[in-house]
């Protein structure tokens, strides 16, 4: 039966190619017996019947299967070992290689909780401290590292001295006098001649001085915890006779207007209590007035500068932490 195929032809079939190809299919059919495909036949076996000539159903019964396929399989079976089947990749076969490999896979998923305790016991923490709390230092015999004794400690202390630690150098005739300081360089302690002068305001609570300073007396600054200087109350006053001057908290001044007004400013800050006092040197604040700018501080509480304009008027002024209040129950003229 030759069967011709339009797509291999590359054209439409002629009539007669159309009639071979049902020829053929009718051929074909006919090998096999049409009156057993029915329902009834469903699940059972094709087979060729040599009587008829054809290819029919039927079921398969015990004498078949022991009759040719048992037998067969068996005789056929009794001939193969396994090197007659392909090794697949989830059921391997035996080997030791693979044995020694998956068992070690296994075992490295287990601990010993996948282990039931027999007479060797597993360690805890209450068993060792149990251990533990039941020995002294008697338990042991004292080997090389010796048991602490009052008299051991006693005589390493007696011949001892502070040379004898491995960090500091030995001191010889030439240190007589020298002071002992920490090397960083060498994590060692060292002896150097004392190059110190000790001042009093190296002293870390003693403020430093300046020029400004000089005349002024130290004295104890609670809120800073610190000494600090200011003006001797018994200090002569500062005179001053120019204008556009800072004054400098814990200072006297003096101004004198005689010759024409002046103005100065108290300062930007004050420790808490410094005081600075102002006098008219002069007697003449009435003709020439004083201006005190407040330097961004307040007077009583006022953001405005205060203006002497009275003979012989003076006033004190407080810093109180906040602001600079006045004293000395003066009264000034606005």
């Amino acid at each position: 039966m030759a069967v011709t195929f339009r797509r291999s032809l590359g054209t439409a079939l002629t009539y007669d190619q159309l009639d071979d190809n049902f020829l053929d299919y009718t051929t074909f059919r006919d090998k096999f017996e049409q009156t057993q495909w029915i329902g009834s036949n469903d699940g059972k076996f094709l087979f060729y019947n040599n009587a008829t000539g054809k290819v029919e159903l039927k079921a398969l019964d015990t004498a078949d299967l022991s009759g040719g396929f048992s037998s067969n399989f068996s005789n056929l079976l009794a001939t193969k070992t396994l090197d007659d089947l392909t090794e697949g990749s989830t059921n391997k076969f035996y080997s030791s290689a693979l044995a020694n490999a998956d068992f070690d896979i296994r075992l490295a998923t287990k601990t010993t909780t996948d282990l039931a305790e027999g007479s060797r016991l597993y360690y805890t923490d209450s068993r060792v401290d149990a251990r533990i709390g039941a020995l002294t230092t008697d338990s042991l015999p004292e080997g090389s590292n010796l048991y602490f004794t009052n008299a051991r400690a006693d005589g390493r202390i007696a011949s001892a001295s502070l040379t004898s630690l491995v960090d500091v150098d030995n001191a010889l005739s030439g240190d007589d006098g020298k002071v002992l300081y920490y090397d960083h360089s060498s994590t060692s302690f060292k002896w150097k001649a004392d190059s110190f002068t000790p001042t009093l305001t190296a002293l870390t609570d003693v403020a430093s001085v300046g020029a400004a300073d000089n005349g002024k007396v130290l004295y104890y600054d609670h809120p800073s915890t610190s000494f600090k200087w200011q003006i001797d109350p018994q200090k002569a006053f500062n005179i001053v006779a120019t204008t556009s001057t800072t004054m400098v908290a814990g200072e006297q001044y003096g101004f004198n207007t005689n010759s024409n007004p002046l103005s100065t400013s108290l300062p930007a800050t004050a420790s808490l209590g410094q005081s600075i006092l102002v006098v008219d040197a002069g007697h003449y604040f009435g003709t020439n007035n004083l201006t005190i700018n407040r330097n961004g501080n307040t007077i009583n509480g006022a953001t405005a500068d205060l203006v002497l304009k009275a003979n012989g008027h003076s006033v004190g002024f407080l810093w109180n932490g906040s602001g600079w209040v006045t004293y000395m129950n003066t009264s000034i003229y606005g």
